[in-house]
């Protein structure tokens, strides 16, 4: 069973422990970081005409859609004529 007094004790460590805490919060500064570039994007010429490519695919009508697909996956017009 605890005692009063161990109670007591307990109670200013955690006040203590808090309080320093606290402190060390405020002495610690902090500088704000900004990601003023995007990592994700590419700016180099084949990444443009990649995206070029899907958004010109992207307008396509889903037939025509899937044939420039299997075309681009280099399947043999065979393979594309037993898939469609």
């Amino acid at each position: 069973m605890a005692t009063k007094a161990s109670e007591q004790q307990f109670a200013r460590l955690v006040k203590d422990t808090c309080i320093s805490a606290d402190r060390k919060k405020k002495r610690r500064k902090t500088i704000p970081l900004s990601m003023d570039i995007n990592l994700f994007e590419d700016n180099d010429a084949d990444s443009r005409r990649v995206q070029m490519l899907r958004n010109r695919i992207a307008r396509l009508g889903p037939f025509d859609r899937a044939i420039v697909l299997l075309w681009l996956e280099n399947m043999s017009y065979e393979e594309n004529s037993s898939t469609t």
